[in-house]
């Protein structure tokens, strides 16, 4: 092992569709979400976004050397944890002043591999690019679905009072993913062994429920701020 790298950051999966009927795929027993949702207007949300954690371990060469230009190799194996990211789909009626919610929260466990080219600028700026992918799985999977005051654009249904809405949580299947990305980073040297800096995800990727249709995340992005320690 030549490194152990750990990040936190942003992380946004973009869907290719999203619908109720994806969302009631979720569902553990669909039939309890079932409302009347003929005179309400329907806003879609493709976009899902949370926050990671990743610890990782490098494996490649030692070096033998000193080198300021030359690049090395390195593959990375680790672990992410994913926080409770947001499926959802509302229906809204202003003249009745009602919006129904349909939500779901998953919380991700991925493994992750990435196969590394790393380089230095200089002495103390250090850059890296390859090809990477992961596999996750859902933990405490659940459906929400909350019913309440009219929600404007922009609105989240966080922002109504708990008097303001009837809130109802069921439980959900397992969800699987897989994606494939393009990790970038930049790092900076601040010791001997230690580096601190930026890294940056972009792919796409697949979401499987059993028993449902492939949906496709249209694009996979992350920005992480993380550190490295170097073993040689």
């Amino acid at each position: 092992m030549t490194s152990l790298n750990v990040g936190t950051g942003v992380e946004t999966d973009r869907f290719e569709t999203m619908s109720l009927q994806q969302l009631m795929a979720f569902a553990k027993t669909s039939q309890e979400l079932q409302r009347d949702l003929s005179l309400f207007e329907e806003r879609v949300s493709t976009t899902t976004s949370g926050l990671g954690l990743f610890v990782m371990a490098g494996f490649g060469r030692p070096k033998t050397m000193p080198a300021s230009t030359g690049t090395t190799s390195e593959v990375q194996v680790g672990v992410g944890l994913h926080t409770p990211r947001e499926a959802m789909v509302t229906y809204r009626n202003k003249g009745m002043d009602t919006s129904i919610v349909y939500c779901n929260l998953q919380t991700e466990l991925s493994l992750e591999t990435a196969y590394l080219l790393r380089g230095e600028w200089s002495r103390y700026v250090h850059w890296h690019l390859g090809l990477g992918a992961n596999g996750g799985l859902t933990l405490g999977n659940r459906m929400v679905l909350i019913e309440g005051r009219y929600l404007s654009d922009g609105e989240h249904p966080s922002q109504q009072k708990a008097e303001e809405m009837n809130k109802h949580t069921y439980g959900a299947k397992q969800v699987y993913y897989t994606r494939v990305f393009i990790p970038t980073g930049i790092k900076f040297r601040i010791g001997p062994r230690w580096q601190v800096g930026m890294d940056y995800r972009l792919g796409v990727g697949w979401q499987f429920v059993p028993g449902h249709a492939t949906n496709r995340i249209e694009l996979a992005g992350a920005g992480i701020v993380g550190a490295r320690y170097s073993f040689n």
